[in-house]
């Protein structure tokens, strides 16, 4: 296939980031661009204001595509706010011959689809959990094995359509096309996390500006994905409020310089005891 051109768009409460990488059939993509500008017209993952995100979108795009010195055509799209949710279901096809094809999985995965979605949502992601063939569960990768069932437990995110309508309205009028929509926990938990802490159990809470991520893993596979309208903003607001201090830039500096003023506390406080 050669070399590929990607781009991607975080779209945040408070920033808009933009990257560009190259990726080969063999290895990881590498990264030729980058970009980050303040938000505007989003509001806890959601587009308040389209003019204002266009033009906030489009500023992150351009630098990124400067550093990279090419022009990307479609983009993936990160998406989150409080409306996300999750519900995690089954679904079983026989299998057409003696073991187990391609074909098969993509079809026990379309089957698991067709689960009631919620009023005003899409699907957003299936994501397999594990495999059932016959009575041998716990199957990380079915293709070749051999049997006459083949049953899905797979994870499936919601986002509401407005969510993503929106923001591939915001794209498009920059006459670029959105690839796909991740959420953008699960596109963390990518980054972040490894094999064997998914297996052993692990929760991933990733606080932004304005929302919170969350996506709970166990025995390798996801079981929960949700998003919380309350970030560090929230903080910020709090101790503006709690400390009386007169603005909410003073706030952010006590939030960012804690542990910095709390050990010159501690060195003050032994100054004195001596």
């Amino acid at each position: 296939m050669g070399k590929r051109v990607l781009g991607a768009i975080d779209i945040g409460s408070s920033k808009i980031t933009a990257v560009i990488a190259t990726a080969e059939d063999i290895g990881d993509p590498k990264v030729i661009g980058v970009s980050s500008v303040p938000a505007k017209g989003i509001k806890k993952g959601l587009v308040i204001n389209i003019d204002e995100a266009v033009n906030s979108i489009a500023q992150a795009l351009s630098g990124a595509e400067r550093m990279a010195d090419v022009t990307i055509g479609s983009v993936v799209v990160s998406v989150s706010g409080k409306a996300i949710t999750s519900k995690n279901n089954k679904a079983a096809i026989a299998i057409t011959h003696d073991e187990v094809t391609t074909d098969d999985v993509l079809r026990v995965i379309e089957v698991a689809r067709t689960v009631p979605i919620p009023q005003g949502y899409d699907i957003l992601h299936i994501i397999p959990r594990e495999y059932t063939i016959d009575a041998q569960n716990g199957i990380k990768y079915p293709i070749g094995m051999s049997g006459s069932r083949l049953e899905v437990d797979c994870h499936i995110v919601f986002a509401p359509s407005s969510i993503t309508k929106n923001l591939a309205k915001c794209v498009q009028k920059l006459g670029i096309s959105v690839d796909s929509f991740v959420f953008s926990g699960w596109a963390d938990a990518y980054a972040v996390l490894t094999d064997t802490e998914k297996e052993l159990g692990v929760t991933l809470i990733d606080i932004g500006s304005g929302t919170t991520d969350v996506m709970v893993f166990q025995e390798g596979g996801v079981v929960y994905s949700g998003s919380l309208p309350v970030g560090g903003t929230n903080i910020t607001i709090d101790l503006a409020a709690g400390l009386e201090l007169s603005s909410l830039e003073d706030a952010e500096k006590v939030k960012l310089q804690f542990k910095e003023i709390m050990d010159a506390e501690v060195v003050d406080d032994k100054d004195e005891k001596k």
